[in-house]
């Protein structure tokens, strides 16, 4: 929500801190097999938070997944793409790089203003970027 908008940047340190200790309390609690310490960073978080810088969110994701594997080494942590543009494809090529600390990275689509011609747009964009980063098994199936 605008709330948390504002408490970030009041105490974008301290904000972020209680961020991260929440991550860890949901991997003690929860033991899920896979975390997503913010959902979309460039989609629905942004919408939250406001548009941050691609860095901040590699250096936070990191330290959640390092907090999420000292709880537990077997949690496998993600992220999702929900915008699509140029800091979402940024941060998904560092996601999927070798050493990144993410482990699991999809994609978030859904249904827009623009029909299924955004539909097909955020697919294609999906699609190159796994291609683009030598994952296996890219290629959507085509839009029927």
């Amino acid at each position: 929500d605008h709330a948390d908008a504002a408490r970030r940047r009041a105490d974008p340190a301290g904000f972020d801190a209680r961020r991260l200790a929440l991550v860890e309390r949901v991997a003690r609690a929860l033991r899920p097999d896979v975390l997503l310490p913010a959902a979309a960073p460039y989609g629905e978080t942004a919408e939250a938070l406001g548009h941050l810088p691609v860095e901040t969110w590699r250096t936070w994701l990191g330290a959640a997944a390092r907090r999420v594997r000292a709880v537990n080494p077997n949690i496998r942590v993600g992220i999702a793409a929900g915008t699509y543009d140029a800091a979402d494809s940024a941060l998904y090529a560092w996601a999927v790089a070798r050493g990144s600390p993410i482990d699991v990275v999809g994609f978030s689509v859904e249904p827009s203003f623009s029909g299924a011609a955004g539909i097909e747009a955020r697919l294609r964009a999906a699609d190159r970027w796994m291609r683009a980063a030598g994952v296996a098994g890219a290629g959507a199936p085509p839009a029927g």
